[in-house]
Parts: C-alpha cells; sequence; structure tokens
C-alpha cells in the first residue's frame, strides 16, 4: 500500500517536471514577428500614434528595410502586458489591403502583441523607437 502511493507521488512529481519543462521551452523559445509571410509578401506599412494620424509607408526601401528586419529577428517573450498597456506606436503591415499583422512599439526593445511584451533575441529591429520617430518626421509632411 505504501509503495503505491510512494509510486503515484513519483508520477504525480514527473508529470509536473514536464509540464514545467514545456512551459519553460515554450516562453523562451523566439518567435518569428511575420510567421507565414515572406518580406517580399508585404506592400505596405501604417504607423499610427504619430500626432495622432496614421502615416503609410509605401516606399519600397523603407518598407524592405523594416520587414527585412522583422522577417530575421527572433523575439522571446518578456512579460504579460494585461494591466501594463502602453503604446507609442501601432504598426499595421499589409499584403495587399489587407492587414495581416498588428502590434504596439512601446519602446526601442520592448513591443507589445496581444497579450505579451516582446524583446529581441537576435536580429536586428528596424521598428525601433528612434527609427520610427525618423520615418514619421520625414512621411508625416508628404500626407
Amino acid at each position: 500500500m505504501e509503495k503505491e502511493k510512494q509510486k503515484k507521488r513519483i508520477i504525480r512529481a514527473a508529470v509536473l517536471l514536464v509540464i514545467a519543462a514545456l512551459i519553460a521551452v515554450w516562453w523562451l523559445m523566439p518567435i518569428r514577428i511575420l510567421k507565414g509571410y515572406r518580406p517580399e509578401d508585404i506592400t505596405k506599412i501604417e504607423i499610427d500614434g504619430i500626432s495622432n494620424r496614421r502615416v503609410t509607408l509605401t516606399d519600397e526601401t523603407v518598407v524592405r528595410t523594416i520587414v527585412d528586419n522583422l522577417y530575421t529577428c527572433g523575439a522571446v517573450k518578456s512579460g504579460i502586458s494585461y494591466g501594463r498597456m502602453g503604446t507609442v506606436y501601432d504598426m499595421f503591415l499589409y499584403v495587399g489591403d489587407k492587414c495581416i499583422r498588428r502590434f504596439c512599439v512601446i519602446d526601442t526593445e520592448i513591443t507589445r502583441d496581444s497579450v505579451f511584451f516582446y524583446t529581441p533575441k537576435r536580429g536586428d529591429l528596424a521598428y525601433n523607437r528612434a527609427y520610427l520617430d525618423e520615418l514619421a518626421e520625414k512621411y508625416e509632411k508628404k500626407d
């Protein structure tokens, strides 16, 4: 009888360890921001939050720079954003007229997508705040 109880405890502990390991891997595994799309699929980017206006980026060089960097970037979860919302820029990525991705740029190395904050694990983030400020200044006058 005692051996069966001990055996059940060992099985429960093993199951809990496996679940904890799976959660840790899921949390720490880098995600690809443009999963399912190739950089050449993206036709325009809209940035909202610049003087409460939306700026549309269609310049192929600018769009390609941002998208290539997003495509190669790996981001990891850095926290839950629930209750700590914040936005400096909202970015909308389009294929034709269809919006395929939306996320918020909070700071140079923090973005928010749905309920999680993300930070870069690898790659160059061209969508950092300083770069977006520069783009806003350049393209806001044209719109």
